[in-house]
């Protein structure tokens, strides 16, 4: 059972790593992708890129494959952003992207949602402009279609 786990989360973080690789070639390289998610305007974020949003929660072991079939969102995956905040300045902050295990075998479109879900952060650290709807969640399914269809549009040239 160990060696099972073991095989499963060696698969798991090759699939992430690869994903990365071609989402942060994407935001960093195409101005459209980042654009999609605008820019900073919270002091203590303005030095931050969406790249760099990407690969802090890569490192950070942000993002994860949910466990079993029965996932919510088909190709999809579901953020949540956490701020501490003391006296109106952001101390620290953190993310948990839940990802369907159906990715795994599709590094595109995995990297494609590893940018969307980056988006939610980037929102809650206080980009604005361009594209992206924070508001795309299971009720808002056109949002999340126009989302996907930007980030697409935007981040998948060749």
């Amino acid at each position: 059972m160990r060696e099972q786990e073991a095989e499963r989360k060696q698969i798991e973080k090759t699939a992430l790593d690869s994903a990365f690789g071609k989402a942060k070639e994407a935001l960093d390289k195409l101005s459209g992708c980042a654009g999609v998610f605008g820019s900073p305007t919270v002091f203590g974020t303005l030095t931050m890129t969406a790249g760099t949003v990407l690969q802090t929660l890569v490192k950070s072991n942000a993002f994860h494959f949910a466990r079993g079939t029965n996932f919510p969102f088909k190709n999809g995956g579901v953020t949540s952003y956490n701020e501490t905040v003391i006296a109106g300045v952001r101390v620290s902050w953190s993310a948990s992207i839940t990802l369907d295990p159906a990715l795994i075998d599709n590094p595109t479109e995995l990297a494609l949602t590893m940018i969307h879900e980056a988006g939610h952060v980037l929102r809650g650290l206080g980009f604005t402009g361009g594209d992206f709807n924070d508001d795309d969640g299971p009720n808002q399914p056109d949002n999340q279609q126009h989302n996907n269809d930007r980030i697409r549009e935007e981040c998948n040239k060749k």
